[in-house]
């Protein structure tokens, strides 16, 4: 799944390759995010594409795309496949904007190069209150400063497989997390495929 949001609404599309001369269009879906919602300054839209039918163990370039024109500089990820040997990175509790935050980032950034890193895997509390007595958390400006802001440029580099914390479902039972994020499907029954729930350990 490739996610995008953009404050341009507008027909919108992903063309990807696996030797970056013959490309396939998938169609992306949207959703328009008003500013009485996530009470951001301003409104956005988000795209979503599926890519499937890829092959194992291959390397893809992309290129969202919306109203003719690409967002951003394109992309590329590699997929799995069976035998194979890869590293990836794993990170928590992350949502306070510290300066700690902030180098273990960089870090990740430079592990995020062609041949390191395969994937992140956030381990939940993604988005703490604004303030320090704010410990609530999960709302939709935080997620923009706590988040996207420190590892937007890796997103665009391998994939990011996340779970909720505690702080996470600080915001409307954890609404603003489902709602950035796409959900696996692979595995799990219809029923319960983007629903949430607590865990006490």
């Amino acid at each position: 799944t490739v996610m995008w949001a953009t404050d341009v609404l507008g027909d919108a599309y992903v063309d990807y390759s696996a030797d970056g001369l013959n490309f396939k269009r998938i169609q992306a879906t949207s959703r328009f995010f008003p500013t009485d919602e996530t009470k951001l300054l301003n409104a956005f839209t988000q795209y979503s594409a599926q890519l499937t039918g890829l092959s194992a163990n291959s390397r893809y370039s992309y290129y969202p795309v919306v109203n003719g024109q690409t967002v951003g500089s394109g992309s590329s990820f590699v997929t799995s496949g069976s035998g194979t040997q890869f590293k990836f990175l794993t990170v928590g509790d992350t949502g306070w904007g510290s300066p700690e935050q902030g180098r273990i980032a960089t870090r990740m950034n430079t592990d995020t190069a062609p041949g390191n890193a395969a994937f992140a895997l956030h381990v939940g509390d993604i988005a703490y209150g604004l303030k320090p007595y704010e410990t609530a958390g999960g709302a939709y400006r935080e997620y923009e400063s706590r988040y996207f802001t420190y590892y937007r440029d890796m997103m665009g580099r391998i994939p990011f497989f996340t779970s909720l914390g505690n702080h996470d479902y600080g915001t409307e039972n954890g609404s603003p997390y489902c709602a950035i994020h796409t959900h696996p499907t692979e595995t799990v029954p219809s029923a319960d495929r983007g629903k949430i729930g607590r865990a006490h350990v």
